[in-house]
C-alpha cells in the first residue's frame, strides 16, 4: 500500500470521526428540555354606579359611594375609594363580584373629583373611571347657647309693681323692687350653627308669668360683639310679647360664616303689685328661617 493510499484512509477516518461528533452534539442538545408554566391574569374591571359623574349633592354632607367590580377567575382583596386622587377609605365588608358595593363617607361643600382602585390576589389592581362631584349642602340651625334667665326672688312694690330687667344690674338685691338673682346680665345667646344666613323670629307659650293684674313680658335683643352678627331687625328697644301666637322678628340675616354668629336677647318683666306668691315660668321658642 503507498502513501497516497494511507493518506485517502486517514483522511476518511477522520471526516467520520468529524461527523459522528457532530451528530453526537446534536444529539445532545436535543435531548435535554424544560418545561415553563405560566398564567394569563386578568385585571379587575371596576364600575361607578353612584353618585353619577358631575352630580351637584344637597341632601347632606354623608355620602354613599357605589361601585361594582368583576375580575374572572380571580378572587378580590380590597377595594378603596380616592378623593382628589388621595386614598380616602376602603372597602371593609366582604367583597363580592358583579353586585353593588357601597363606601360611606362625610364631605365638606366643595369640588372633588372620585374613583375606585381595587386590588386581585394577584397583586394586580384595577382602577374605574373618573367621575365629578359637588357638594352643595345647605342647612339652618341655630343653637340657644345660654339657655336660661333666671331672675331669682323678685318682690314687687306695693301699690304699683315694678319692672325687671334680665339686663339691670341695679335691680339686684333684695326687698320691694329687688330680685335676688340678677346680679350679672342675664341672656338668651342665641348661635347660628347652621352653614346659610338665618332670620330668627321669637315666640312665647303665654304671658301669665307672675299672676295678678296685667303681667308683662318683653324683650330686646343686640349683637353679642362690637362686629354685627344680624345684619338687620335687631329689636333693640323693648318689645311686648302681646299675642302668644305672634312671632317676633329678633334678628335678620344672622351671620353663618365665622365667629360673629350670635346675638343676645335680654328679657323684661312686670309684676303686677297683687301677683301671688310662688314660682312661675315661661318658654321662649326661637325659629330660624332662610334670609333671602
Amino acid at each position: 500500500m503507498t502513501n497516497k493510499h494511507n493518506m485517502r484512509i486517514i483522511v476518511w477516518i477522520l471526516l467520520i470521526l468529524s461527523m459522528l461528533s457532530l451528530v453526537s452534539a446534536i444529539a445532545g442538545n436535543n435531548i435535554v428540555s424544560e418545561v415553563r408554566e405560566f398564567t394569563v391574569n386578568n385585571l379587575p374591571i371596576v364600575r361607578l354606579v353612584a353618585p353619577v359623574n358631575n352630580t351637584k349633592w344637597t341632601s347632606s354632607f354623608n355620602i354613599n359611594f357605589r361601585y361594582n367590580v368583576s375580575d374572572a377567575g380571580d378572587t378580590l382583596q380590597n377595594c378603596s375609594l380616592y378623593i382628589n386622587d388621595v386614598w380616602n377609605a376602603s372597602n371593609e365588608s366582604v367583597i363580592v363580584q358583579n353586585q353593588n358595593l357601597t363606601i360611606n363617607i362625610s364631605l365638606a361643600n366643595g369640588n372633588y373629583n372620585w374613583s375606585v382602585h381595587c386590588f386581585d390576589s394577584y397583586g394586580s389592581e384595577g382602577i374605574s373611571e373618573t367621575y365629578n362631584l359637588t357638594v352643595e349642602y345647605l342647612f339652618l340651625s341655630i343653637n340657644v347657647v345660654d339657655a336660661l334667665i333666671d331672675f331669682g326672688v323678685c318682690i314687687p312694690e306695693s301699690g304699683t309693681g315694678s319692672w325687671f330687667d334680665s339686663n339691670d344690674t341695679s335691680k339686684n338685691g333684695t326687698g320691694p323692687g329687688f330680685c335676688s338673682g340678677l346680679s350679672y346680665p342675664q341672656n338668651f345667646t342665641v348661635e347660628n350653627d347652621g352653614n346659610m344666613n338665618a332670620n330668627v323670629t321669637i315666640q312665647t307659650d303665654g304671658l301669665d308669668l307672675t299672676g295678678g293684674t296685667n303681667p308683662e313680658l318683653w324683650f330686646a335683643t343686640q349683637n353679642s360683639t362690637l362686629r354685627p352678627g344680624c345684619f338687620d331687625g335687631l329689636k333693640q328697644s323693648w318689645v311686648n310679647f302681646t299675642d302668644v301666637d305672634t312671632e317676633f322678628v329678633a334678628c335678620e340675616g344672622l351671620n353663618s360664616s365665622d365667629s360673629y354668629d350670635r346675638f343676645w336677647t335680654f328679657l323684661r318683666v312686670f309684676a303686677p303689685s297683687d301677683s301671688e306668691a310662688g314660682e312661675r315660668n315661661v318658654t321662649i321658642t326661637f325659629i330660624a328661617k332662610a334670609y333671602d
